[in-house]
């Protein structure tokens, strides 16, 4: 196989985990979350995605795994819905293969994260998101460095609502370093 054909099997195997993952947590399966959990996945040191990820409207976003969501539905791999007016496409795998590309260390990861996410309302999974933006790719490290900075990224945010938030962050990353 060709090195940029293995590269985009990889890419694909990560989507089709992340979102049978969020289909087996009881998750919204779309790109919203998937971004969000693979992100985390990354950004807590977890495991490898070969996605690279930077700030966008609702947080942490990798235009690289947009575009995979893309040739996955176009190759008929995944199947898109609209199952609720107002929200966007949850996605569905087309077959229920296992993975040749990720290891279960992998697959474990996208699982943690996961399980985190699947607790918060996605408000607070785009705060999360961003706290642990703003602590892991600039360099944020105290709490009211972290709610200033997600203040300025997200201002339609109250500065109550981003320190709860990052209390769920940090109560999130305790857990991940933890293993629970």
């Amino acid at each position: 196989m060709k090195e940029g054909a293995r590269v985009m099997a990889e890419k694909e195997e990560w989507v089709i985990e992340a979102l049978k993952t969020l289909k087996q947590s009881g998750q919204w399966s779309g790109r919203f979350r998937a971004h969000k959990t693979l992100f985390l996945v990354e950004a807590l040191g977890l495991a490898k995605p070969p996605f690279e990820f930077e700030l966008y409207q609702y947080g942490p976003y990798s235009f690289d795994l947009d575009a995979t969501f893309v040739a996955l539905e176009a190759e008929g791999r995944i199947t898109s819905s609209y199952p609720k007016p107002g929200y966007g496409a949850m996605y569905k795998v087309a077959s229920e293969s296992q993975s040749q590309q990720l290891t279960g260390d992998d697959r474990s990861a996208i699982e943690q994260a996961s399980n985190k996410l699947c607790r918060l309302s996605t408000n607070d999974v785009e705060l999360v998101a961003t706290c642990v933006y703003a602590q892991r790719r600039l360099g944020a490290s105290d709490d009211d460095a972290i709610v200033d900075i997600v203040g300025k990224i997200k201002p339609k945010y109250e500065k109550p609502e981003i320190r709860e938030a990052l209390i769920k962050t940090r109560k999130i990353q305790a857990e991940l370093k933890s293993g629970h």
